[in-house]
């Protein structure tokens, strides 16, 4: 079988994945074949594949494997930079695989931050790449950094499993299966060393041989899930690490038994998100400059407005509106308070010159909305406009009540429910008036919808 054949390293080896034997033959001329890349981080990407395969079916001629690493100068990463910082831990984890020796560089910790959670794949896979290289060259420096960024998530991880802080990610989309397997490795990893019990408790909500997941992943990510058994197995001699419940600097979350609402005051996309029970409701809210439509008229930019002010269960802010024309002259001020059974908002917009038609929007998740005794299911084609003070939301069998205290000009656009849109159903959108203060209620009432 020839490599030539086969037409790339990832599909050799997911061959292997799927049960074939690869040759020695098939591994070397994979292996030569490096030697015609000559994009740094295209290489490391490769190296990173072999090197696992390497370690789950050592290579009679690793020499060849080995000499490729010479190739790359690792003076040449610029280890401040989030991007660079990814790949550069690719590189060591494929070195440590191979038996090579690393530098001890201090680079994953900085990262251990809320804002890089708009970046939530890469900012797990990052985690969870710090773990392997400290677990497989006991290096308990180097998977300490990867057990902070384990931290940080636990944070903002509801009882699925899944980050309830979506409204930090920009364009709204998120790949829900691959953030499900990253953190099913990250939290097994952050496990092993520290023996924590939330975590382990979510890994069978994120495990991604349930449900016919497992299936569907690139190679990557089936040779990490192999790669994890073995990490694993050794984590059994290591010293357990302490759980520390380190303060996340800029997260502001309340917590309720019912609802619970999450934001920052740091760098963000949406004003923040809801929760009810565990289950994310809605990814994402904040401000629209209309007409609806335009993923870039949405949301809220720098500079953020650090003075927010939480008290009890009740949160005050003030955001900047991102505008079309980026000029920064509109405001809108929030008042959010939240309990076990209502979540009360209160907004208005402040413009300090121009001013656009502006309107509070949420993305929302719910398998329907009931609007005057008409129904709109979620994947549907009608754009729904109606004059109303009260909004129904079927979730999960249950009914969420959108109560305002006048009647408003109330628009819904169905969505798909897909990676775009952070998973949602439903855009509701509720206009600002500029003299009126926009108060809004969420009920949720455990009569079936």
């Amino acid at each position: 079988m020839s490599s030539c054949m086969i037409g790339s390293t990832q599909a050799l080896l997911m061959l292997y994945i799927n049960g074939k034997n690869l040759s020695e033959e098939d591994m070397e001329e994979s292996i030569l074949a490096l030697s015609n890349i000559v994009n740094r981080n295209e290489l490391i990407n490769e190296l990173y594949l072999l090197s696992m395969y390497h370690v789950l079916v050592p290579l009679k001629h690793e020499d060849s494997l080995l000499q490729i690493f010479s190739k790359i100068n690792e003076d040449s990463f610029v280890l401040s930079d989030f991007s660079d910082g990814l790949i550069y831990a690719k590189f060591l984890l494929a070195k440590v695989l191979c038996g090579m020796e690393i530098k001890d560089r201090k680079i994953f910790s900085s990262f251990a931050k809320i804002e890089y959670l708009s970046e939530l794949s890469e900012i797990t896979l990052l985690g969870a790449l710090s773990l392997f290289i400290g677990i497989f060259s006991k290096k308990a420096e180097i998977y300490e950094q990867g057990c902070l960024i384990a931290e940080l998530l636990l944070k903002v991880m509801n009882g699925n499993g899944e980050v309830g802080a979506l409204f930090l990610m920009g364009k709204g989309q998120y790949k829900k299966d691959s953030c499900r397997v990253l953190s099913f490795i990250l939290m097994s990893l952050y496990h092993g060393v520290t023996r924590d019990e939330k975590s382990r408790t979510l890994l069978a909500k994120l495990d991604p041989f349930e449900g016919g997941l497992f299936q569907e992943l690139d190679v990557e990510a089936k040779l990490s899930l192999r790669l994890l058994e073995l990490a694993l197995l050794k984590c059994h001699s290591f010293t357990i690490r302490p759980i520390l419940d380190n303060k996340v600097e800029g997260l502001i979350t309340i917590d309720t038994k019912g609802f619970t609402y999450t934001s920052t005051t740091t760098r963000k996309d949406g004003i923040g998100s809801i929760s009810y029970e565990g289950l994310l409701i809605v990814p994402s809210f904040g401000p629209h400059v209309l007409p609806l439509g335009k993923s870039d008229l949405y949301g809220v930019a720098p500079s953020i407005c650090e003075e927010g002010v939480a008290e009890g269960h009740t949160v005050t802010m003030w955001n900047r509106v991102k505008s079309k024309d980026f000029y920064g002259n509109h405001w809108v001020h929030a008042k959010i308070s939240a309990s076990d059974t209502c979540v009360k908002m209160d907004s208005f917009i402040w413009s300090e010159k121009k001013e656009e038609l502006l309107s509070l929007i949420f993305f929302i998740r719910g398998e329907s909305i009931q609007i005057d005794d008409r129904t709109y299911h979620s994947g549907g084609l009608e754009r729904v406009y109606a004059k109303t003070s009260k909004v129904n939301v079927n979730i999960k069998g249950k009914m969420l009540e959108i109560h305002s205290k006048e009647l408003q000009d109330v628009e819904i656009i169905p969505l798909a429910g897909q990676e775009f849109f952070w998973n949602s159903d439903f855009i509701i959108s509720f206009p600002y008036n500029k003299d009126k203060v926009l108060s809004l209620e969420w009920v949720m009432n455990s009569q079936v919808f």
